[in-house]
């Protein structure tokens, strides 16, 4: 990514919330290395054992995916990918968080629009395709600017601030749907997003989150 390419998606991250790269930052050969590396593992480790491994409704975490090698190194300290975050910032990013993600079973409800509670960056790097069929996140442009006023209070859940579908009309949405393993997508912590309902498991994801050095102290 030259200057002009990192400056613009500064400029993208900044307003919309979000850029999406598509295979810049993470090549085939080193997606396909992860896919094996995880089939592997999540084979190995059981649910919810004392090796990092955690089952949250429909989705299987493997907590220290930095443990597989230099190959998930590579990917979520990616020079492009730090000196873009280092801009956005203005100053030296941290990796704060990483985790990968397998979906293992269907979600007919899918998940409602929220919104992170914690700031930074986060970054999704997918080793399978992104489909509707498989769970595809789709974020609210500019919603970390301008969220509606009020959250949905009678949510069971109060892990993030969640909104209705009704409160979100004014925004356009960015959907991953159609995009090729490799993609990677750098979002702002504060968008509101969402995961409609899928039908077919078996979607592979690393999630990192990153903040600037002054806040990771």
């Amino acid at each position: 990514m030259n200057q002009k390419a990192e400056h613009d998606a500064v400029n993208i991250l900044k307003g919309e919330g979000l850029f999406v790269d598509t295979g810049g930052l993470l090549s085939a050969e080193k997606t396909d290395k992860i896919i094996e590396i995880s089939r592997n593992s999540f084979r190995r480790i059981r649910f919810n054992d004392q090796d990092g491994s955690s089952v949250i409704s429909s989705t299987q975490y493997i907590d220290h995916p930095l443990c597989f090698g230099r190959d998930v190194f590579d990917i979520v300290l990616n020079r492009e990918l730090l000196s873009l975050l280092c801009s956005y910032f203005g100053e030296e990013p941290v990796l704060t968080s990483c985790r990968l993600q397998k979906k293992i079973l269907p979600h007919k409800a899918g998940i409602l629009p929220h919104r992170d509670p914690d700031k930074g960056i986060g970054v999704i790097h997918y080793f399978t395709d992104c489909s509707k069929n498989t769970g595809a996140t789709q974020f609210y442009l500019g919603s970390h600017i301008n969220p509606p006023n009020e959250p949905l209070t009678d949510v069971k859940v109060d892990d993030a601030d969640y909104f209705s579908y009704v409160q979100l009309n004014n925004f356009n949405i960015a959907s991953l749907d159609g995009y090729p393993r490799g993609t990677t997508a750098i979002f702002n912590r504060s968008i509101i997003h969402s995961v409609p309902a899928y039908s077919i498991p078996g979607r592979i994801v690393i999630l990192s989150i990153y903040h600037p050095r002054c806040i990771a102290k």
